[in-house]
């Protein structure tokens, strides 16, 4: 996984016996109940790819949902030397934002101290990364535990 602060895109190979144009089916029928959860308005369906988009405040009406930090994104599967392989790009911006918003408060002085406006910055900053980490590598777990249904339910081990 390759995590660029406001982004993070990952390119894997998948471990199935179960023939490729099979396998987007049924990953893509279980995603695609889990993108629908998640209130995205836009998504863009292909044979082997996916591509979401967000409204923003999705996550306000939402409650606590995997998808929450991650405002758009590409899900692809790409075939290649008869192998499979599962390439993502997932965007945080809108949680950016909302940290660039919260971290004005600090700066325009709510606290007099230098320091405690230090600390509220770290604090605002450190809640942003291990938010959109957590996002991330709940992401790769979702992708691990549709992948290992499909081998189960093909009856590949």
């Amino acid at each position: 996984m390759q995590y660029l602060f406001f982004s993070s895109n990952s390119s894997r190979k998948v471990k199935t016996e179960v023939e490729p144009d099979r396998l987007k089916v049924l990953f893509f029928s279980k995603f695609d109940t889990q993108l629908k959860r998640a209130y995205y308005k836009k998504i863009y369906k292909k044979n082997s790819e996916r591509i979401f988009k967000g409204a923003v405040f999705r996550f306000i009406w939402n409650g606590w949902n995997l998808f929450n930090p991650i405002s758009n994104g590409k899900i692809e599967f790409v075939t290649f030397n008869k192998s499979i392989y599962l390439k993502h790009k997932i965007f945080f911006l809108e949680f950016f934002v909302y940290a660039l918003i919260f971290s004005i408060i600090p700066l325009l002085g709510m606290f007099e101290e230098l320091f405690y406006r230090f600390v509220a910055l770290a604090i605002i900053w450190l809640i942003y990364l291990i938010s959109t980490l957590l996002a991330a590598s709940r992401l790769e777990n979702l992708f691990n535990n549709i992948i290992e249904e499909i081998n189960e339910r093909e009856g590949i081990q």
